[in-house]
Formats: C-alpha cells, sequence, structure tokens
C-alpha cells in the first residue's frame, strides 16, 4: 500500500507503510491424518432395504437362517473414507433353550463401496439374554484404503447400528500363542 502526502510546499513525498500479507487458506474441521496412526470415528447406520431374501429351517431343534442381505443406509460418518454404499448379509443359528429363552449365534459380513475403494469384513454376533447388543467388526480396505484395517464396536438399536472405532494404518498382530 502506498501513501502519498504532501508538504506545505507542494512537493510531494512518497511515504511507504510496510504492511505483512498472511496468506489465508481454508481451515478444515479435521486435522490432516496421519497415515501412521489410527484414525478414530463413530457413526451411525440405518437398517435399509432387503436385497436378498435368506432361507429358514429348522434343523436338530434349532433354526437356521441363511443368506439373508440388505442394503443399509449411512446416517452419518464421521471419516469420510468409510462414508459409501452399504450391504450387509447375516446368518443365524437360533435355539430355545429349556428355561424359554432364546440365544442365537450368527454372522454377518459388512461391504462398504465409496468412488475410492472398499471396506469389508465380518463379525459374530451371540443374542441371549443378558449379553451385550455390542459386537466388533474388522474391515479391511480396498482399492486407495489397501493395507489399511477398521475396527469397529457396533451397537445394534431399534433402527440400525451405532459404530465407534478407528482406521489402522496395518492389520492386528498375530494370535497370541499358547505357553
Amino acid at each position: 500500500m502506498r501513501m502519498i502526502r504532501y508538504l506545505a510546499t507542494g512537493v510531494a513525498t512518497l511515504t511507504l507503510m510496510a504492511i505483512s500479507v498472511v496468506p489465508v487458506t481454508a481451515q478444515s474441521a479435521e486435522p490432516p491424518i496421519d497415515p501412521t496412526q489410527p484414525a478414530p470415528f463413530t457413526g451411525r447406520i440405518a437398517f435399509g432395504s432387503q436385497v436378498r431374501a435368506g432361507t429358514t429351517e429348522t434343523v436338530d431343534r434349532h433354526i437356521e437362517t441363511r443368506g439373508s442381505a440388505h442394503a443399509p443406509t449411512i446416517v452419518s460418518m464421521s471419516d469420510p473414507r468409510l462414508d459409501g454404499d452399504v450391504l450387509i448379509s447375516w446368518q443365524a443359528d437360533e435355539y430355545a433353550a429349556p428355561d424359554g429363552t432364546d440365544q442365537a449365534l450368527g454372522s454377518g459380513t459388512w461391504r462398504i463401496e465409496t468412488t475410492e475403494g472398499a471396506w469389508e469384513g465380518s463379525y459374530v454376533r451371540l443374542e441371549a439374554e443378558g449379553v451385550s447388543d455390542k459386537n466388533t467388526a474388522v474391515l479391511v480396505g480396498q482399492g486407495a484404503y489397501d493395507g489399511l484395517i477398521a475396527v469397529w464396536e457396533q451397537t445394534i438399536g431399534g433402527s440400525g447400528w451405532d459404530v465407534t472405532g478407528a482406521i489402522f494404518p496395518s492389520g492386528p498382530p498375530p494370535a497370541a500363542v499358547l505357553p
């Protein structure tokens, strides 16, 4: 910025003012992701429409459900790498206990597809009276997420799942060896 000052004699003098120029950049709500550290996230996934009907049959005094698949919807996900199109498949064996309570052992597989890649992995679920509605899923990254592992704890509720976890830069350590 220049300022010109006129003296009483009519001679113009030039006064330079020093101005500090600081570049303005867009501020992001999230700090940059450090690829060498876990990146925590939270999210909400709503139940979705049926993609494939499963079969149900009674076998040896328990009920087997096989092949069911749905397309849940991500309501919110704090890490955009996990925000995409979702599929979930589910299978279960349900048992009626002599005391009248039901128990089920099931397994599910998640798949999340984004424009950059995909995540896929499974979980095991125990359904029984007094047992937590939480379980853990491990999803392996593909495409741009190759080499990454997303581990979340999912809590099932009336209309979907709440998830909380972290994306890790590598898989878990090898299984521990017993003495």
